[in-house]
């Protein structure tokens, strides 16, 4: 397995690998949108959801760095190594 290889999803119960440089997928600055108009939202009718500001925070690190244009696969791997992008 290279370094750009990754397990992303499970497929019939196995791991299905992917190329992160493909980048395909649900784009972090996307997903960080819906989070903040889910924040919004909730905020609207005073339920703010605690978890969406801990997302946003991560999110919005992570897009801020190398992060715009991946997805999800890219943001766990940065969490993992320490890193937001």
């Amino acid at each position: 397995m290279s370094g750009s290889d990754q397990f992303d999803a499970v497929s019939h119960g196995k791991l299905r690998r992917t190329n992160v440089a493909t980048r395909t997928g649900f784009a972090a600055e996307l997903r960080l949108k819906d989070f903040k108009l889910l924040q919004g939202t909730a905020h609207s009718v005073s339920a703010p959801p605690p978890t969406s500001l801990r997302a946003i925070g991560l999110y919005d690190d992570f897009v801020d760095g190398k992060g715009r244009g991946r997805d999800f696969p890219a943001m766990i791997e940065s969490l993992k190594g320490g890193s937001h992008g």
